[in-house]
């Protein structure tokens, strides 16, 4: 019960990473069919990854990541 009314330092720290990864350019690894989800990597990992609006990005193109949809980065061609 507690724990409930302590703020809670890892949520900010989250917030803080999401902003400094915001406009990175990374490379597809897996392709994003129109409304599909694909696969970039970031940090020497691979994530989920979808493209803003009706895109199709193949892999190895680079693109920017442009938001986060819980654990998958929303990406846009450059």
């Amino acid at each position: 019960l507690v724990l409930r009314f302590v703020p809670s330092v890892t949520r900010k720290e989250n917030i803080d990473e999401d902003e400094e990864v915001m406009g990175s350019i990374v490379e597809i690894v897996a392709d994003i069919n129109s409304g599909e989800l694909g696969r970039v990597e970031h940090s020497g990992s691979s994530w989920q990854a979808r493209a803003e609006g009706d895109q199709t990005i193949l892999k190895g193109e680079q693109v920017k990541i442009i938001g986060r949809d819980n654990i998958t980065w929303i990406v846009q061609k450059i």
